[in-house]
């Protein structure tokens, strides 16, 4: 492997890591609203770029998946403490996340156990639902609209459901399958 196509590769897990950082971050600045803006804001573009960068040098890898899937998981859990303490929900909604919480771990472990590896996948739900879930703090503050968390909750579901599906039929790992629907 050439020193560019490694520092290449670099790039793109260096950028997953920062956005692991700042999600982290993100919770010692709830309460400095410009800086949590900033902050939430680098990891979204970070989200787009280390993917796009991966992708556009072919220096997909493995490791690469793995630390935008942990990345990803830090900054949806950073994001739903945020949502928890700056927005009134129900306690339906509380279980509702837990149950998708749950479904997300069961998809793990059946991804484990048929593949002997930690599998989570870039569907087009989990995007669509990551999209949501980081516009929901937004759009709540401009419209204070409780009712859209039920819509990130519905496409979270449905993402984690697809998940399992693909886990519990699929004969091999394929971390960028697209949906139940699309094979490569």
């Amino acid at each position: 492997m050439t020193h560019s196509k490694r520092s290449i590769i670099g790039t793109a897990n260096v950028i997953s890591m920062v956005r692991i950082l700042l999600s982290v971050f993100l919770l010692f600045v709830f309460h400095n609203s410009a800086a949590f803006i900033i902050i939430y804001c680098l990891c979204g573009i970070s989200d787009i770029m280390d993917g796009y960068i991966a992708r556009k040098t072919n220096t997909e890898s493995k490791l690469g998946s793995m630390l935008d899937s942990i990345a990803d998981i830090v900054f949806v859990g950073v994001t739903l403490i945020f949502v928890m303490n700056r927005i009134e929900i129900s306690f339906v909604i509380y279980i509702w996340i837990a149950g998708i919480a749950g479904i997300r771990i069961i998809s793990v472990i059946i991804g484990y156990f048929r593949f002997r590896e930690l599998v989570f996948l870039h569907t087009y739900a989990n995007k669509i639902t990551g999209i949501l879930l980081f516009l929901y703090p937004v759009l709540y503050q401009l419209t204070r609209l409780e009712k859209g968390i039920w819509v990130v909750c519905t496409a979270a579901s449905m993402a984690a459901m697809e998940e399992v599906l693909i886990h519990a039929t699929s004969k091999a790992v394929d971390r960028n399958r697209k949906s139940i629907l699309v094979r490569k």
